[in-house]
């Protein structure tokens, strides 16, 4: 036994003074002339280098600007703490034999791929910091301890992000110097960002994660910073903040650019995708390809980000998600007792970055359950004495293929030019159409063409007068739920318009009777940009004092979209839309329904706005809709300046006398809780009342120009 120890001293002697052969004779001279106070590397003074030596030298290498373009020979110094190797033609380097590195300095070398492991670290919490500035590389692949043992804080400079990179964990400063692109996508999680002296550079996409501050120095024509959906508002602790050319802000200032999350995420980021569809089994033999799509149809995502995605209008969806645990279910609307779903909710976790999950659901029916929708939608703007075009939709949101007509009533100010398809029978203020066979989640349209008056014609028609249409669906059996069964849209008639606009359909006020029920808003959005928009995002915050926001329903939209919905932030996502920019296609639409708080009264207003999003630049700010709940509406003038009526208190017959030249277009009487119970669209000076329960009524008059009501009584 002594004999063995004695020979392995001997040995490790032996190996310890061995010579190291270096074949780039730069780096020997650069290492032999190394010198710390009075410690050198060469510490026996015989002008060469033992695997002893260098084992034993636990301080920084300067090599820099040396001539060397070989490192063979320095994976022996593997105590090494830093290793200063700027200005060389250095074209690879084996970073594994360093355990104990705490900075690597390869500026201005010959680089094209990298790779560093924080395991091969000799400490389980450490700091390390790469400078790979001024290298061609085009290949990276940093592992930063995630998952291990080793918790290492990795510091990363570069000038140019390469094209091939994958890094495994979170870089935790990363800083970027001296580039000359005109936009980065940093394709990882960062802790802190700084940019420096980048003249060209307009975008940034740091949407992969960013967590604790920005320092932006000389980059003079930035517009746009991409982040993560919760990062827009407060991206960022408080105490850490951004720094912008040496001023210190608390949170983002959009005086300097644009801060949003709409851009594309790139290949090898942070995010795992989910996808997959949701379909109706009307066999009843389980879903296929065959069955009818959910379009539009809302999924709830919770776990460690919680928000909803819609599917698009083939019933597909898919969503990007960061590495953690999270679980995923269908929301149904009115139709939850109509249906059962398969599964109704799938757990799910990504460990790691780049995993992509399928998931497909089934709605089968629970029960015969007779349900059709209508609503209108304007096309674009009614103007006196030009054509206007309106979509009719009507949906099936039940269990049962039903048979039946739509409607579409004017009053005298609009006259009908066509429709497509054609109508089935026709009055003088009433468009029908019959349909046959309209499957459960099937949805069709009506296009109509309406040529509005112009002020010469009789009735006269202004900028400013209101157009008031209604529609409805029918069918031979009992409707669950007969309140969308109709549908109105007051239209204001305008001369001039904002190209991006937001407007609710049922008007400026409601009926007390429409409170807690669905209103309807589309948003315009035109590009009068230079250049096609390739994406296009409508942002909505949604009043949650107004509004029930779990209700909220996408209905139409002049191209393919998606919804995501966080909290009261509702995203409306045209991804690839390719919006031309010439008048003749540069238009498109969004429009929804959301219900009011049940809690609104007489006098209560709510108003919604909308921030449209071209690409990467400011928003653009709609007007906000206002809607205020009221008897009857706005009066346009003062009744008893114009009519009168009598007699008050009426039994059978009600009479309206004029005091001046306007013609009635159209009378409604409601009753005291708002609710329609008289309507006729034609010029009439009297209505029959006999009908009606004694109480308190409301007269509603519409002229050219405007409206006007009064209160009378039924004895």
């Amino acid at each position: 036994m002594k004999k063995l120890y004695l020979f392995s001293l001997l040995l490790f002697g032996a190996l310890g003074q061995a010579q190291i052969v270096f074949p780039d004779p730069n780096l020997k001279a650069a290492l032999l002339s190394e010198q710390l106070f009075m410690d050198t590397i060469d510490f026996d003074g015989d002008g060469e280098i033992s695997l002893y030596e260098a084992s034993q030298w636990s301080y920084p290498i300067d090599i820099s600007n040396a001539g060397i373009s070989d490192l063979s020979g320095l994976e022996y110094f593997i105590y090494v703490t830093e290793i200063r190797a700027q200005g060389n033609q250095i074209t690879s380097i084996d970073t594994s034999p360093f355990i104990g590195l705490e900075f690597l300095d390869l500026r201005d070398n010959m680089l094209s791929a990298f790779t560093f492991d924080v395991q091969t670290l000799s400490t389980a919490f450490g700091y390390l910091r790469l400078d790979l500035r001024g290298n061609p590389i085009n290949t990276l692949n940093i592992f930063c301890g995630e998952g291990s043992s080793t918790d290492t804080d990795v510091d990363l400079l570069l000038t140019e992000v390469p094209s091939n990179i994958s890094v495994v964990g979170e870089i935790d400063a990363f800083g970027y110097f001296g580039t000359l692109a005109t936009s980065i996508d940093i394709p990882f999680k960062v802790g802190s960002l700084f940019m420096y002296d980048a003249p060209n550079l307009t975008h940034i996409n740091i949407r992969n994660g960013f967590s604790d501050h920005l320092v932006i120095e000389n980059v003079p024509n930035l517009q746009h910073v991409c982040v993560e959906h919760n990062q827009d508002q407060y991206p960022m602790g408080v105490e850490e903040g951004i720094v912008i050319d040496g001023e210190i802000l608390s949170q983002w200032h959009t005086a300097y650019f644009e801060v949003n999350r709409y851009c594309t995420v790139a290949e090898g980021s942070n995010f795992n995708e989910i996808t997959g569809s949701m379909r109706y089994d009307s066999a009843g033999d389980g879903c296929d390809a065959n069955d009818t799509a959910f379009a539009h149809a809302k999924f709830q995502i919770t776990g460690d980000q919680e928000f909803i995605v819609t599917s698009r209008s083939d019933g597909t969806y898919s969503s990007l998600l960061p590495p953690g645990d999270y679980s995923i279910s269908p929301v149904l609307g009115s139709e939850n007792n109509y249906f059962t779903v398969s599964p109704a909710q799938v757990p799910f976790t990504f460990p790691v970055a780049g995993n992509l999950l399928s998931q497909d659901f089934c709605l089968m029916a629970n029960g015969a359950h007779p349900d059709l929708e209508v609503s209108i939608v304007p096309l674009g703007f009614a103007r006196p004495g030009f054509d206007a075009n309106y979509k009719l939709i009507y949906k099936n949101k039940g269990t049962v293929t039903l048979d039946g007509t739509v409607s579409f009533s004017h009053d005298n100010t609009v006259e009908y030019v066509g429709a497509n398809p054609a109508v089935s029978s026709q009055t003088a203020q009433q468009l029908n159409w019959s349909f046959t066979g309209l499957q459960p989640f099937e949805q069709r349209e009506i296009v109509v063409t309406m040529n509005v008056n112009s002020p010469t014609e009789t009735p006269a028609v202004n900028d400013g007068d209101i157009l008031t249409y209604a529609a409805s669906v029918t069918h031979g059996q009992t409707e669950e739920t007969p309140s969308d069964n109709t549908a109105t849209l007051n239209q204001t008639v305008t001369n001039s318009f904002d190209p991006n606009d937001k407007t609710c359909l049922e008007g400026n006020a409601i009926a007390p009777s429409m409170v807690g029920q669905y209103v309807h808003y589309k948003i315009r959005f035109e590009n009068t940009g230079s250049a096609n928009a390739t994406n296009i995002v409508v942002k909505d915050v949604i009043d949650a004092e107004k509004f029930e926001i779990s209700s909220l329903v996408p209905m139409d939209a002049s191209h393919d979209f998606v919804t995501r919905i966080s909290g009261n932030n509702v995203e409306f996502i045209f991804e690839n839309i390719d919006l031309p920019f010439d008048d003749a296609n540069n238009d498109g639409y969004v429009m929804f329904k959301i219900r009011t708080k049940p809690t609104l009264g007489i006098g209560d207003s709510f108003s919604n706005a909308a921030s449209i999003y071209f690409d990467y630049n400011h928003p653009i700010v709609t007007e906000p809709a206002v809607t205020t709940v009221q008897l009857l509406g706005m009066q346009d003038f003062a009744f008893e300046t114009a009519f009168a009526l009598y007699p008050n208190p009426a039994q059978d017959v009600l009479n309206i006398q004029s005091k001046s030249d306007l013609k009635t277009q159209s009378v409604e009487v409601y009753n005291a809780l708002g609710q329609l119970v008289i309507a006729t669209t034609d010029a009439v000076n009297s209505v029959d009342v006999s009908k009606l329960k004694t109480g308190n009524y409301f007269v509603k008059i519409k002229t050219g120009q405007g409206v006007a009501q009064a209160r009378f009584v039924k004895s």
